[in-house]
């Protein structure tokens, strides 16, 4: 059925109206991923306008003849002037299909499914198995309505099969109107560099050098999902078998939370092998320097870092949270969250292994990401969901 809809649907001749709703376009994972999708959607079929609120750490934004940004400033606005214009730039474009990323988009893509009743309404999950007693009220009850009302969408399309179960057994989501859409990684953008160990090492200076250090990476912001202490306990077993470790962290780093975490740092002795990098444009082009990335993440959809990594070569080590089991395959070590001790020793046994063996599961985590989770292949997928919507929903 959904293949004779789709080649109905390429006999249409309309030009098809798409709004992102997000609650910024700064630098996260899921942010990069909606731009990707945005600037490779087929721009003869498609207009898309990206509605987003906070302009803070905003991503460089391409320029594309059928992608359209509006910012619309919440903060300088009250609640009711906002939500007009909200609802005056949705008339305006009159769109077939809108689709809200991360619990704020979602929000605000129902309310506008319930003013604009004939839109095509798409959620866009980003997570799995998150533990909301660790948020304030605010974000659980941000959850809650999404829940809520989750009902008057058309489809959710998540980023991992791990999110898909747990949004659908635990929240009450619609199975039928679940799709699982992997994360689609630019491999030519995360390639192996030969410049990339020169370029880090001397970011890195004085605690790194050209001779023997083993570089480790973590590659996220630092909140308490990823959990960056767990990572720097197992990094403190690992520095007193190897002290010529370095650990480099990119991320933001200027939150409450991060800044708890240099603390602990230094408290338990580390910081001498230990550089914070904070957030970083030019991270494609250092992270094939890595000798070794790790995740400790405690709640995951599909990790871009973990995916990046590998597509630029890097062996790396994961959390078995989301789906980052699936995406590793057998190129890469799966620990258990916060098992400091698992993690280190999972560190020591790459750190161990001959150039050959490390060269081996280099190559083999890169032809993985190629074959498995490139854009092209998200793109392809999510389009034939889109397709599909506007075929059933007239």
């Amino acid at each position: 059925m959904l293949k004779e809809a789709l080649m109905e649907f390429r006999d249409l001749e309309k030009k098809y109206k798409l709004i992102y709703v997000v609650p910024s376009l700064g630098p996260g994972g899921a942010e990069k991923q909606l731009l990707n999708l945005a600037y490779e959607l087929n721009p003869k079929l498609w207009d898309i306008k990206i509605i987003y609120f906070d302009k803070k750490n905003i991503l460089d934004l391409m320029h594309r003849n059928n992608v359209y940004y509006c910012y619309i400033n919440k903060e300088k606005k009250s609640f009711f002037t906002f939500m007009l214009s909200l609802i005056n730039e949705v008339k305006l474009f009159n769109p077939n299909i809108i689709h809200g990323y991360l619990v704020i988009g979602q929000l605000w893509a129902i309310f506008l499914r319930i003013i604009f009743p004939n839109l095509i309404l798409v959620l866009g999950i980003r997570s799995s198995r998150i533990n909301l007693k660790k948020y304030g009220y605010k974000t659980r009850l941000l959850y809650f309505l999404v829940a809520k009302f989750s009902r008057l969408a058309n489809a959710f399309i998540v980023n991992s099969k791990n999110g898909a179960d747990y949004y659908c057994k635990s929240l009450g989501f619609s199975e039928e109107k679940m799709f699982c859409v992997e994360n689609g990684i630019d491999t030519d953008l995360f390639c192996p560099k030969s410049s990339a160990r020169k370029n880090l090492i001397s970011i890195l200076s004085p605690r790194a050098n050209a001779r023997n250090t083993v570089i480790i990476g973590i590659v996220a912001t630092l909140e308490h999902l990823k959990d960056h202490k767990t990572f720097f306990l197992a990094a403190q077993l690992v520095y007193k078998k190897h002290p010529n470790v370095c650990f480099a962290v990119f991320g933001a780093d200027d939150s409450y939370y991060g800044l708890s975490v240099k603390n602990f740092v230094k408290d338990i002795a580390l910081s001498h092998v230990v550089v914070f990098l904070g957030l970083r444009a030019d991270i494609p082009q250092l992270l094939s320097g890595l000798d070794i990335l790790v995740s400790s993440s405690i709640s995951e959809g599909f990790s871009n870092s973990i995916a990046e990594a590998m597509s630029a070569g890097v062996p790396c080590i994961a959390t078995d949270v989301g789906d980052s089991k699936n995406i590793l395959g057998e190129y890469g070590i799966v620990v258990p969250s916060g098992d400091f001790i698992k993690m280190a020793k999972a560190i020591e046994k790459l750190i161990a292994l001959a150039p050959g063996d490390m060269a081996s599961l280099s190559s083999g985590a890169r032809t993985r990401i190629i074959e498995k989770f490139g854009i092209k292949r998200m793109v392809s997928r999510t389009e034939k969901i889109y397709k599909k919507l506007i075929l059933e929903n007239g």
